[in-house]
This record gives structure tokens, sequence and C-alpha cells, in this order.
């Protein structure tokens, strides 16, 4: 013998709970409800062979700071140890300005390569909401 519960019946039920959670009472007993989840920021750094390119691109604006030129690599006329003081300093631009994400409270979530028109880095940090 199966028991079935009549639609009116169900419907009648379905109907009295939203009415009970939509009640101001109902949720004043639970209290306001705290925004959550995270922000994200996306850092991306390409070397380039030309001045137009090689920057730091930052999105959001971070410190008022959408972009951040990086010295180019030049052509391959230039000599070895000229292009790695070049990536030298860039990367001492790029530690710096990863730095002062972390010290904001921006973390670290992902970090990959890519090589698209230029080696390209993308640097993914979240922070919580307040």
């Amino acid at each position: 013998m199966s028991t079935r519960i009549h639609p009116a019946l169900l419907r009648a039920f379905f109907v009295g709970f939203l009415l009970l959670l939509t009640t101001r009472s109902s949720w004043a007993q639970v209290g306001p409800v705290a925004p959550h989840g995270d922000d994200f920021l996306t850092v991306t750094t390409i070397d380039g062979y030309t001045k137009n390119i090689s920057k730091i691109l930052i999105t959001p604006a971070f410190q008022e700071k959408t972009e951040i030129q990086l010295e180019d690599l030049g052509n391959s006329s230039f000599s070895i140890e000229k292009n790695l003081a070049t990536i030298q300093r860039n990367t001492l631009k790029i530690n710096q300005q990863l730095s002062d994400l972390t010290v904001a409270g921006w973390e670290l979530v992902e970090a990959h390569t890519v090589t698209i028109f230029a080696p390209t880095t993308r640097y993914l940090f979240r922070k919580a909401r307040p």
C-alpha cells in the first residue's frame, strides 16, 4: 500500500514554508547577511623586445596603477650581459610589485607563463571581501 500526499496539501506546505522564510521576524533572528567571497586581481608581465610591449599590466588598478613600464630586451645585436642586466632590473620591478600586493593583503593563487607575441606571465591574486 503506497502513501500519497495530496498535491494541494503539499503545495500549501511549501507556500507556508516560503512565507515563514520571507517574514522579517525569521530573518531578524538570523541577523544581517555579511558579504562574502573574494575579489580578484590579475598582474600580467610582458617581456618584449620593444618598449611599447614590455610592461606590467594590473587589472583592476592597484594603488591607482594599471600599467608599469619595463625595459625592453632590445634586439639580438645587444650583448648577453646587457640583456641579463635588463632582465634582472625588470625582475626587481616585478618582484617589488608582487611584494606590494602581498603586503596589501592579496594572496597569490596562480601563476602561469605563455608566449603569445612575447613571453607573458599572468599572476592571479585574491583577497577576501570585508
